[in-house]
């Protein structure tokens, strides 16, 4: 069995979620109220993530700059 009509089954349920939203910010807000853990698990992950976070010599400075932003972002979304 595939993951074909599984994956078409979320994908309605999620088009259903912002079928009727006019913005992006309205379709980013709603997507976040979804998917976006607030849970205590998901804080200490996110924060250990931050803590263990260190550049890769592959990495650019920019990259690794809005690694850290985006990891800042998630924790001040799980604290609100």
């Amino acid at each position: 069995m595939g993951i074909g009509p599984q994956r078409s089954l979320i994908m309605d349920e999620v088009l259903s979620s912002v079928a009727e939203k006019k913005t992006a910010k309205e379709i980013w807000e709603t997507l976040t109220k979804l998917y976006e853990s607030k849970s205590l698990h998901n804080k200490i992950f996110l924060k250990r993530r931050l803590y263990t976070l260190r550049m890769a010599e592959t990495t650019t400075v920019t990259d690794h700059i809005n690694t850290i932003r985006t990891l800042f972002s998630q924790l001040t979304t799980v604290n609100k």
